[in-house]
C-alpha cells in the first residue's frame, strides 16, 4: 500500500467499502458499507500528547484514555521503524506493548485542556499563551542521570521577572 494511503488509513480509520475484499464473519455480515472496522484516530492533532523528547531520545506516553491509546502505538511504530529514528532513538519509557498499570502520561485529558490550547508557539520567538493557566503550570525537567539508565527529575521554580 502506498504510505500516503496507509497513513490516512491508521489515521482516518477504515470503513467497510473501502476493504479491497468481501469481510468474512459475523463483523462482516453486518456492517454497512459506511460502518467502521478500524475507528478513526482523530487527535493525532496534538501530537505533543502521546511523546516527548529527552535531548534525541523519546518517551512513548500511556495514555489514560482507551480512545487515545492507539496514537501512542502509531508514534511507537514510527519510531520502531521509519529510517531516520529507527537506528538512532532509544526509547526511555512508555512501550505501548508493555502494561503501564494505572501509571499515564500526556499532555492533555477530559478535565484539563490540551497542552496546544493553552501554550502554542506561533514561530520560533512567538507564543499565544492562556495566561490563567500558564501560570498555574508546575514545570518538571528531565535529564539524563549520572547512572546510565536513569533519570534526573528536578521541579523547576519560577525564575523572578
Amino acid at each position: 500500500m502506498p504510505l500516503a494511503k496507509l497513513a490516512e488509513h491508521l489515521i482516518g480509520g477504515v470503513a467497510r467499502a473501502e476493504v479491497p475484499f468481501e469481510p468474512i464473519g459475523l463483523l462482516g455480515r453486518f456492517c454497512a458499507p459506511a460502518n467502521l472496522l478500524m475507528p478513526p484516530m482523530p487527535n493525532t492533532l496534538f501530537t505533543r500528547d502521546n511523546s516527548c523528547w529527552i535531548g534525541d531520545d523519546v518517551v512513548l506516553c500511556p495514555m489514560f484514555w482507551p480512545a487515545c491509546r492507539q496514537e501512542t502505538l502509531l508514534m511507537a511504530a514510527i519510531h520502531r521503524l521509519h529510517p531516520p529514528f529507527a537506528k538512532t532513538t532509544k526509547v526511555w519509557w512508555g512501550d505501548p506493548d508493555q502494561d503501564h498499570g494505572v501509571a499515564s502520561l500526556e499532555g492533555g485529558a477530559r478535565g484539563a485542556m490540551h497542552m496546544d490550547t493553552a501554550f502554542s508557539f506561533c514561530d520560533r520567538d512567538l507564543a499565544t499563551i492562556f495566561p490563567e493557566m500558564v501560570d498555574a503550570i508546575r514545570v518538571h525537567s528531565l535529564r539524563p542521570g549520572k547512572v546510565a539508565g536513569t533519570l534526573d527529575v528536578r521541579t523547576e521554580t519560577k525564575s523572578p521577572a
